[in-house]
């Protein structure tokens, strides 16, 4: 019974350090998003750091920041992260594309 209880409390002592080391990541990134947006960085390479910064801390393969096209009433990624890599998904078009079974949802438009 002891023994249960230590690892319960090792597991709960490691996800609240996961939530700090989290938290702190997100401080970070924000601090430097500023800094980077009041040195005169532009709207369109903000869009591609926030959704790097949001994929590397959520720990997701992909990250998108997803934005209304009203001329054509469907969505568009406005900006995209995986990994290490750019999956070239900036102006995709999601219509239709993402069906929730696992696929990317990225359309070619």
């Amino acid at each position: 019974m002891a023994l249960a209880a230590a690892a319960s409390i090792a597991v709960d002592s490691s996800r609240l350090d996961e939530s700090d080391q989290r938290r702190q990541r997100s401080v970070e990134i924000s601090s430097r998003l500023a800094t980077d947006l009041l040195g005169g960085m532009g709207p369109v390479e903000a869009l591609e750091q926030v959704a790097g910064s949001a994929r590397a801390v959520a720990g997701a393969e992909l990250g998108c920041i997803v934005v209304p096209d009203h001329s054509a009433g469907d969505l568009r990624v406005a900006a995209a992260a995986r990994g290490d890599r750019n999956p070239g998904a900036r102006g995709a078009d999601l219509r239709g594309e993402f069906d929730g079974r696992g696929g990317d949802g990225l359309g070619s438009g």
